[in-house]
């Protein structure tokens, strides 16, 4: 394979890159039940420039830095799925449900417990003390 070739290749590649991103950038305006004209005011692009980067027919590519304030202004938004269309489409909050992890959560807590029952015992035995002393101040 020769070189102009070779850029055909990775150019059709690249175009068909863009066109997958720009299906899952319509999927998540979907998802969020916005209009394209919300949507693009939300990350700084008109909403023409929107529809035309995710009509199928189109060729148009939204810079990088349109991308970015999607992440930023859509925090839930998986960069992993929309640029390469793996995990979910959003990213929620996992906990670790795994046995091992439950008990250390449950001794951790009865630590926490104890070590504030004996702060709250220090903290009365202080105020016990200071209200001794500001009784004998008051002494003539």
């Amino acid at each position: 394979m020769g070189p102009e070739k070779s850029k055909e290749v990775l150019n059709a590649a690249t175009e068909a890159q863009v066109d997958a991103i720009n299906k899952r950038v319509r999927m998540f305006i979907d998802y969020k039940k916005y209009s394209m004209h919300t949507f693009g005011e939300m990350v700084g692009i008109a909403a023409g420039g929107i529809s035309r980067a995710i009509n199928p027919e189109g060729k148009y590519s939204m810079g990088i830095d349109k991308y970015l304030k999607m992440f930023i202004v859509f925090p839930e938004l998986n960069p992993h799925w929309l640029l390469f269309g793996e995990g979910s489409m959003v990213i929620t909050e996992e906990y670790d449900t795994r046995p091992e992890s439950v008990k250390g959560l449950k001794v951790e807590i009865e630590q926490l417990r104890s070590e504030n029952q004996r702060l709250t015992h220090k903290q009365e035995a202080y105020q016990e003390i200071l209200s001794l002393l500001g009784s004998n101040i008051n002494l003539p």
